[in-house]
């Protein structure tokens, strides 16, 4: 039986080595082993560069233009609240299905809803104000974030009156840690102005941004980023992982 010196054995186990590596290289190129199988994700938002003022003062803004404008009262002969959203939100490791959202319309009658001032509200009004933008707040939850994510909820539940959204907006304001992404288009194609804010109140770190037509100062979409290492969710840092764009918003005589 032929003896085998040592160096030929570490030669052997060199090359094994080596052959080991370059099939694991093919296949990484050919097959993807090794690679991490995240769900595909909605592409994120692509801002102009912001200028001064910052995150509240924009809002504050908003506010003021929000306020020059007259809502119709909510009409005796039309019951329902109707609004029209397309979203899109992660499930699990498989992704939220089709990258363009669902179309999906809510209609919610008159007693179902809050009743929220057509005409500028006093400020006696503003505690009740606030209060809906404090729905969100979970319990412990101390990083501020929820304020944002409760006026996509209201907008989403029903019309908001120029003269609620220019409250809403001036409470808004006061949010700690906004920033001014400047101008972006939203996922319907219409250009807005972009505030954000990162926050871990939900457990995952997340940039909730908003996006607001300069023109009303409505709400035109909210978005939903990760902004670091996730906790739970199967998306890298950067992933959108849910956003809402608000097509309509209406009074019906129908749902």
């Amino acid at each position: 039986m032929p003896r085998v010196s040592g160096r030929s054995l570490v030669n052997a186990l060199v090359m094994t080595a080596l052959a080991a590596e370059l099939l694991f290289l093919l296949g990484h190129l050919v097959f993807g082993w090794g690679t991490r199988g995240y769900p595909p994700t909605p592409r994120p938002l692509a801002f102009q560069p912001p200028a001064p003022p910052s995150g509240g003062d924009v809002l504050l803004r908003l506010s003021a233009v929000a306020a020059s404008h007259a809502s119709p009262a909510w009409p005796p002969d039309a019951p329902y609240a109707t609004v029209t959203v397309r979203a899109w939100r992660l499930h699990g490791r498989a992704g939220g299905g089709g990258l363009r959202g669902r179309t999906s319309t809510s209609s919610r009658r008159r007693g179902g809803v809050p009743a929220l001032p057509a005409t500028m509200p006093a400020l006696a009004a503003a505690p009740a104000l606030a209060a809906m933008l404090d729905a969100g707040r979970r319990g412990g939850g101390w990083a501020p974030g929820w304020e944002l994510v409760a006026l996509t909820g209201l907008t989403q539940t029903e019309p908001v009156p120029a003269a609620t959204q220019s409250m809403l907006l001036r409470l808004l304001a006061g949010v700690p840690g906004l920033v001014n992404n400047g101008t972006t288009t939203d996922r319907s194609g219409r250009t807005g102005q972009a505030v954000s804010l990162v926050s871990d109140y939900s457990g995952e770190p997340i940039t909730y941004t908003l996006i607001f037509d300069s023109a009303t100062g409505d709400l035109l979409e909210s978005d939903d980023t990760l902004a670091g290492s996730p906790h739970h969710l199967h998306v890298p840092a950067g992933a959108v992982i849910a956003y809402t764009t608000f097509i309509s918003s209406r009074y019906t005589a129908a749902p």
